[in-house]
Formats: C-alpha cells, structure tokens, sequence
C-alpha cells in the first residue's frame, strides 16, 4: 500500500485541507465539534475509497450497493479499500448478534460441521462411527454378556419390503440369484420357496437371512462378513439371538448412528448450523427465536371486571355479539358465574373460558378465545382483521426451541456436551474458555477454532468478555457495537486498507481504554493506515 495524498479537501466546513497518509501508522483526529474531523476521515477519506471499491463491480452488482458521491477535493491520490467503523448506523434487525456482527456464526458452523457428535434422542448417548468390525465385537460382546457362554447361534438379517405378489416374486428371483433362501416372516423361519406370494405380501415384517452364526468369540470374522453383506444389502442389519416372535433383534448400522439402538444420523453439514439457512433454523420460528402470539394481558386487562361486564376486551365491540351469545351459553352449561370478578373465578373455569370445550364449533362446543384468535389469523388477507390483531399482539420465546433460533435436528449435534444454541448463550470469556480447552480432531475443525479463538481473543481484549454470544446487535450500547465492528476487522486480517474509527472509547471505563489502543496498533502493525476520531487523552 502506498500513501495516500489528499490535496484540497473542501468537505463540508473544510477549507483546502491537505493530508498525507501513510500504512503501518495510527493518526489521531482531534478537536471541537464542528472542525471537520468527521468530513476528513469519513466523508472525505472513507466516501472516496467505498465509492472506488464499488466503481470495481459489474454495473448489474453496482446497482445492489450504496454509492457515495465523489468528494469534493483536488485530488485523493491512491485511495486504498476503505473499511468505516462507525456509530451511525443502528442496527435494527433482529436476527443480527454479537456472533453475526464479530462474524464469528460461519466459522462456528464449520466448527459444529467437523468436530460436533449427534446426541441420540432415544437413548440420550452419543452416536459414534463404527465399522463392521467394530459392529461386530460390540453385538458379540452384548450378547455374551447378557447369555454368558450359552448364547448358541443367531442369525444375521437386513430387512425388506414386499408390497406386492408380484413385487414379491421379482424380490425372490433376486434374492436366488444371489444366494440368499431363507426369509423370517413376522419372526417364522421360512424357506423362500416355500412362501406363498400373498403370505410375502400380508407379512408386517420380511426379513433376508444373510448368515446363521454361532454367537462366540472365535466367529467374530464371520459376524464381520455377514453385516457387511446385510449393510450393502439394505444399508442396515439385525443379529436376531432367539427363535419366534419374541426373540431378540439387536438393530446394527455402519456410518454414524447410536451405538444402543442403531439409529443413524447424517453427517453434519455446516447449513443445518445456521439460523439464517431454512435447513437450520428453526420450523416454527423461522430462526428468529419468537413467535407472534396473543397477550393475555391486553385481551384481558382489567381482572377486576366480570365476563358479564366485558372482562373478555376484544369481545366487546357490536360485532362480538355472537361471541358474547356462546360464552353465555358455556357459562350457563358449566355453571361459570358471569357477575364475579375474573381473577376471583377457579383456574377451571378461566381455562373453559380460553381454551374451550373439547370437539369446537363442529360438535356445537364452544371453541375458546384462543382458537378464536386462531380463527382471526386465517383471515389476515383483511386489512381490518391485521389492525385488530395488531392490538393484542406478543412476542414469546418460542416454545419449539426455547429461543435457540435451531431446528431440532441441529440442536442434536454437541461439542464438549454443549449444542450450538447453549453455546451462543455463553458469554464471550466462557466461549474462549471452552475453545481453548477443546482438542479438534479433524484438520478443518482445527482451522475454525483456531480463527474463533483470535476472533474471540480481539473481543475480550477490547473489553467485552461479558457479553454474551446470542446478544440482540440492536440492545448493545453505541461503544460496544463498535468495539464489536473494530474485532471484525481485526479478524479479517486486512492489509493494506484504510480503516476509519469514529470515537470507538466512547462508553468504554478508562480502565477499557489501553487494551483497545493495544488492539488499534495491531491493526495499523497489519501494514493498514488506521485513522481514529477521538478525544480521549490517552488514545491521542
């Protein structure tokens, strides 16, 4: 990077400023309000480099991106990619956090993608990746502990669909063909010239014999053989101990799966991880982590007041007089008091009340308030309808994934006994903490820990330890959303570019102060030419 030369900047209030910048320097702008350090460093130094930036893309991709006016000024001679950490732009959406903002969600994707271990929801055990080897030891080793040395022999299975005569008879001319004559039938062992097409066909469960094996350790090889046959059969195999119906099927399953009850999991792929990819967010929330729903305390706000005297507010308009009709009917089925006061009516009859009697409109009940407002959604293609609603409306943690943002498969897949959720809810010190603690072993996962351990390294060395990684972008405090955007661009490891500060101490304790300097002259040691807008003594 070569330094950059401005001549004649007139921004503004400037008068002919000239100014010379050059990489591998932190230089301080300073002085009262009004002086022009905002029109020098941003709307001068920062306009022209993001306006040459954007002048690089296709005119289709330019017209998607902000483009800035060319300042006025003699000359601003080079002008390297410029990078603004600012305070003018408050963040408002939702789905924006700490993670998104210091750019730390891709990596942590990539991280749970490598090194993360599905947790069986049935078993509650960590799924692991078993071959035929393995597979076959583990159900040795099973059945002889349970039967001892008496386990005699069993079969080695994979199972099949038969859904009709004529399938079936297609289905056994294969399995002759390759050299299989044996089908367990609902548990019966039968020989596949001796089924009858409409028995393959009735029979709830059609199992292939692939081997009869005496359980011992010395047939281990053997067992081995056999489940891989079954496994590249159908993709699944069973060690049935027993004869009948009632005997025993030890479920068996390469790849990564439950290691009790051979449930399989795919392997992670770094989409499911991310909330803001329908594969990982959450169905019901759509990764926002709320949910629209109705606030009891507006639609009932005054306690004090009777059903007779409108306890119920959205009912009490003219057009609720239907509605108010039913509630009385209820009231007077169900023996509810309409002149007592709500809060003084029994949990039972508030629940009659709002949730409603079993079998609704259809069955001549009566439905409840909240299937009620369930039955307004349907009809939001009203305008009328969306203002209504708009007066009792909520916004609640959703219940599916407890505001995790995930959907269920993701949050299946855990680190260190954390899954990505629980992991967010950690504050940035603890984050770091546990990534430091955490032996990768795969060369990718390695990779991503290592850029979260720097990434995170920046955040607390600008003294936000304590924030927590799914913190909303839009509650933090100016000073700490730009301390948050300063690690961003620490993390990418710029060189070569001009990065502008706007007053990142404001906020910030004196004692914050000297760790962020620290953290300005790593990004100026990068070989960038780093501009600071600051009054603080001990920036300057």
């Amino acid at each position: 990077m070569r330094a950059t030369s401005v001549r004649g900047a007139r921004t503004h209030n400037l008068k002919g400023v000239d100014l010379e910048l050059r990489p591998f320097e932190l230089v301080a702008f300073t002085g009262p309000s009004g002086a022009g350090k905002s029109s020098l460093a941003i709307d001068t130094l920062y306009a022209e480099g993001q306006r040459r930036f954007v002048e690089s893309f296709s005119p289709y991709a330019r017209q998607f991106l902000e483009r800035l006016d060319r300042p006025p000024a003699d000359a601003v001679e080079p002008v390297a990619a410029a990078v603004a950490v600012d305070r003018r732009a408050p963040i408002k959406s939702t789905r924006s956090t700490v993670a998104t903002m210091a750019e730390l969600e891709p990596y942590l994707a990539a991280l749970y993608a490598r090194e993360a271990t599905p947790s069986c929801p049935d078993c509650g055990v960590l799924a692991e990746h078993l071959g035929a080897d393995a597979l076959a030891r583990r159900v040795l080793s099973e059945v002889l502990r349970d039967a001892g040395n008496g386990a005699g022999r069993g079969l080695v299975t994979y199972p099949t669909r038969i859904g009709t005569a004529e399938q079936y008879l297609v289905v056994r001319e294969e399995l002759a063909r390759d050299g299989y004559r044996r089908l367990r039938l609902d548990g019966a062992l039968r020989t596949i010239d001796d089924v009858k097409p409409s028995e393959a066909a009735a029979a709830r469960d059609v199992e292939v014999v692939v081997d009869r094996i005496g359980l011992e350790p010395a047939s281990t090889p053997r067992l081995r053989e056999a489940i891989e046959r079954a496994i590249a059969c159908a993709g699944e195999a069973r060690v049935v101990v027993g004869e009948g119906p009632e005997a025993r099927k030890i479920p068996v399953r390469a790849g990564l799966a439950c290691p009790k009850c051979a449930r399989a999991f795919e392997p992670p792929r770094p989409s499911i991880f991310s909330y803001n990819n329908p594969e990982g967010a959450c169905p019901s929330c759509r990764g926002f982590g709320r949910t629209i729903g109705v606030d009891w305390a507006k639609v009932i706000p005054d306690e004090g007041k009777s059903l007779r005297q409108g306890a119920i507010r959205a009912w009490t308009g003219k057009s609720a007089e239907w509605e108010r009709g039913e509630l009385a009917k209820l009231c007077k089925r169900h023996k509810i008091p309409m002149d007592v006061p709500w809060r003084k009516l029994p949990a039972s009859a508030k629940k009659l009340v709002i949730d409603g009697e079993a079998g609704g409109w259809d069955a001549g009940k009566f439905p409840g308030v909240r299937a009620w407002f369930k039955w307004l959604e349907s009809r939001t293609y009203k305008m009328h309808v969306r203002v209504f609603l708009a007066r009792y409306r909520a916004y609640d943690t959703c219940s599916a994934c407890d505001g995790g943002r995930l959907s269920p498969e993701s949050r299946k897949y855990r680190i260190g006994g954390l899954d990505l959720p629980s992991f967010h809810r950690l504050s940035v010190a603890e984050a770091l903490a546990r990534l430091s603690a955490l032996a990768c072993h795969d060369a990718g996962g390695a990779r991503a820990n290592a850029v979260l351990g720097t990434r995170l390294g920046y955040l607390v060395d600008v003294g936000l330890g304590h924030l927590a990684l799914d913190r909303a972008a839009r509650t933090l405090s100016g000073g700490e959303a730009q301390r948050v955007g300063l690690t961003a661009a620490l993390g990418t490891a710029l060189v070569g570019a001009l990065v502008v500060l706007d007053e990142p101490t404001v906020g910030l304790h004196p004692s914050d102060v000297p760790p962020l300097v620290v953290a300005l002259k790593k990004l100026a040691a990068a070989g960038n030419a780093v501009v600071v807008i600051e009054h603080d003594p001990g920036v300057i």
